[in-house]
């Protein structure tokens, strides 16, 4: 008889693999858009896995064990071995599923029994499968939440029986803004049947860096951020390079795109007015062919507190200046009266420096 009575079940702790983040027994779901590095994250956990190695927050790795990756999209021989030798994995411990003709695709849950007879063989305590969408059978309706769950049923029963955690790699779908648990393609099962969720996206503060976070966490309470570049190494093979936690949390990354666009119209401001002050009209017709928006530019404008300066006011001569920060706008673009101005303004500036420092007395 299936039920009991909560007295007669024996309670137990969960078995972590990465304390906090990914456990032992269940089921996981990794979003993030393409060339973001997804594969690359996850070779790494594998890489770590195989040598014992500690964990990218430095908690301390476990027992070199065996992992299972499924990759739908980059073959074993020219992505995924070079990757992980770059790693430093222990390849004797990382199994690749490899597609020969004649063999059938292992899809699930129909063919679940080719997974647990090779996750038997190999005694994996990790199965990755990127990307999810390539090994779930034709026949299941990813937007049905019925079909979802009972695709995912027999692969969570898998990870119970092998107790060995299992990492879905999604892509997400393609709306921008919004909660970041919304972001996953198809049904919201597929992120309440796993136990928790995680997203990458684009560190808002630096177009270069990306950022894990972490959506729901059905075990503990929501783990801290981590962020992470991929970068060549020594040879000149591209590798992981954690960079430590990061302050963004999962809902900080579905606005990245608008926040890159920032990030870029940034860079572009600071370039066209590095030389000096330039007249507004030529700033923003410029940054019309770059392509930013007159919204995007005034939240720029406001991050690098550019400053506006009017010349020749009241004439058909006037004309407003951006400023960058520290810069001076030159006195042959002023007016007479303009000049002395600025001048007299520099010097109760000036004044007002010397005061803060002591180093200015009355007369």
């Amino acid at each position: 008889m299936p039920f009991l009575p909560a007295s007669q079940i024996q309670a137990e702790k969960v078995h972590w693999l990465w304390q906090s983040r990914f456990a032992f027994d269940y089921l996981y779901i990794l979003d993030g858009d393409p060339g973001l590095g997804k594969t690359y994250v996850l070779l790494d956990l594998c890489a770590r896995l195989s040598k014992g190695r500690e964990f990218p927050d430095g908690v301390a790795g476990l027992e070199p064990c065996t992992a299972l990756y499924l990759s739908g999209e980059d073959h074993p021989h020219d992505v995924l071995r070079p990757r992980l030798e770059a790693l430093g994995a222990d390849l004797e411990r990382i199994h690749l599923w490899q597609h020969r003709t004649g063999e059938p695709w292992p899809y699930f849950p129909s063919r679940i029994e080719l997974l647990r007879e090779r996750v038997s063989a190999i005694g994996a305590r990790l199965i990755v499968i990127d990307p999810l969408f390539g090994f779930l059978d034709p026949g299941v309706s990813p937007a049905s939440d019925q079909h979802v769950r009972q695709a995912l049923g027999p692969l969570a029963q898998l990870a119970e029986e092998s107790h060995c955690c299992v990492i879905l790699a999604r892509h997400p779908n393609k709306r921008v803004g919004g909660r970041a648990l919304y972001r996953g393609s198809y049904s919201i099962a597929f992120n309440a049947f796993c136990r928790a969720t995680w997203i990458m996206g684009r560190n808002p503060d630096a177009a270069e860096e990306v950022v894990l976070a972490q959506v729901k966490n059905n075990h503990d309470e929501l783990q801290p951020s981590l962020t992470f570049a991929i970068k060549p190494d020594a040879a000149g093979h591209a590798r992981v390079e954690w960079l430590g936690q990061s302050r963004c949390l999962s809902d900080d990354l579905t606005g990245v795109i608008r926040y890159t666009q920032r990030l870029r119209a940034c860079a572009f401001l600071q370039n066209f007015l590095k030389d000096g002050p330039r007249v507004s009209g030529q700033v923003r017709a410029a940054a019309q062919d770059q392509g930013f928006s007159r919204r995007t530019l005034d939240r720029a404008v406001k991050k690098l507190k550019i400053t506006s300066q009017r010349v020749h006011a009241f004439t058909l001569n006037q004309k407003d200046y951006w400023l960058l920060p520290g810069q001076k706008l030159a006195e042959n673009l002023m007016s007479e009266g303009e000049a002395k101005v600025a001048r007299w303004m520099d010097q109760v500036e000036a004044r007002a420096l010397a005061m803060q420092r002591g180093e200015y007395e009355a007369a």
